[in-house]
């Protein structure tokens, strides 16, 4: 089975960022989905979004999101980020 990841980011408001493993022939079928918190930045992350949007208004779970597509490996690196980002504030709220 193959896949496709995403970036993506809410289309109206733009609060929302999730990375997203979708299969490569059903599009509406979400293998993986995991919202990334606002708080986690820097250059891995910028140099995504610096990229040209990929597409706009595109549907998931009848939600329009604009975003980039990704490689597997930079949806990996996103997914440690995510899981590692409570316990870095755990760390920050012990220094």
């Amino acid at each position: 089975m193959s896949a496709k990841f995403y970036l993506i980011h809410d289309n109206s408001v733009q609060w929302f960022t999730k990375i997203i493993e979708i299969d490569d022939k059903d599009e509406n079928k979400i293998w993986q989905c995991y919202d990334v918190p606002n708080g986690i930045n820097g250059p891995f992350l910028n140099s995504i979004c610096e990229r040209e949007l990929h597409f706009t208004n595109r549907t998931f779970y009848n939600d329009s999101y604009f975003g980039w597509t990704i490689s597997k490996k930079e949806f990996e690196h996103l997914k440690s980020l995510v899981e590692l980002y409570p316990k870095y504030l755990e760390y920050i709220k012990l220094l």
